[in-house]
């Protein structure tokens, strides 16, 4: 028993109430409820708080506690994401799914994310809400997922609109292939004419150089990019020489991490 309640309690902690999307003059752009009816006077403290730095709109706090809620934001294109807890719970969680919720926005309004694009596609993007958060918990933030159950804006999606009302472009009673695997970024039976696979290395020198050319300071810092044109589901093993001169290293997130490890000073990534 003791155990069940300590399990609801974290489950309780990590959801998110509510989500605002407020322009650069305080204005609700969007507001969905997860969890109950958020009032609105919360933005506005959220607001006040915005404008003792204004215009310095980068300078407010990530995390602000008031009397009843935490309030969790991100700026994106003039844009604040604010995300409204009712507990304490982990900012960098909050954080990453308001991040991921903006990236989705931006692949599917276009290269800037900016206020007309979510006004243009107000439809959509309560669409994208609703299926990338369920009861104020991450549900659904996978991109290759959500379009193929929320079409991306286009003049067809637009027409469907008018012809059959709004959200007639939608095709969220269809199930999504990648929800039928255990990797979700990938659809199932996917066929390449070539199977090719490219690897580009993009490195960076940042240093201090002294008169007399003496270097007072220099790091390298880089990082690789994989274009695979590979059919189905290989396992593709990268060996790193000389590993031990590499550190703060990143992975995306189809690198099986159960399979690396550190064997005579190199990297086995699977």
């Amino acid at each position: 028993e003791q155990f069940r309640d300590r399990c609801f309690q974290i489950t309780h902690v990590m959801c998110i109430q509510t989500l605002f999307v407020l322009d650069s003059s305080g204005s609700i752009i969007i507001e969905k409820h997860y969890r109950g009816c958020v009032q609105r006077q919360v933005a506005e403290q959220f607001w006040d708080e915005v404008q003792k730095v204004a215009p310095f709109f980068h300078e407010v706090l990530p995390v602000i506690a008031t009397s009843k809620y935490h309030l969790i934001h991100i700026l994106r294109g003039g844009l604040f994401f604010l995300a409204v807890v009712a507990r304490d719970i982990s900012p960098v969680v909050v954080v990453e799914f308001l991040d991921r919720v903006t990236r989705i926005f931006h692949s599917y309004f276009g290269e800037q994310l900016h206020e007309r694009a979510l006004k243009d596609n107000f439809i959509t993007a309560y669409q994208l809400l609703e299926e990338v958060n369920d009861a104020g918990y991450p549900f659904n933030l996978e991109l290759n997922i959500l379009e193929e159950m929320v079409t991306v804006p286009s003049i067809l999606s637009s027409t469907a609109d008018m012809v059959m009302g709004p959200g007639g472009g939608t095709s969220g009673n269809l199930l999504s292939n990648g929800a039928l695997t255990q990797i979700p970024w990938r659809k199932q039976n996917v066929t390449k004419t070539t199977n090719e696979i490219y690897v580009d290395f993009f490195e960076e020198i940042d240093a201090i150089v002294e008169v007399n050319g003496a270097v007072v300071y220099s790091k390298i810092s880089g990082n690789m990019e994989v274009d695979s044109q590979m059919a189905g589901l290989p396992d593709i093993t990268l060996r790193i020489l000389n590993a031990s001169s590499i550190d703060d290293i990143g992975f995306v997130i189809f690198i099986l991490l159960m399979s690396l490890f550190h064997h005579h000073n190199q990297y086995l990534v699977c």
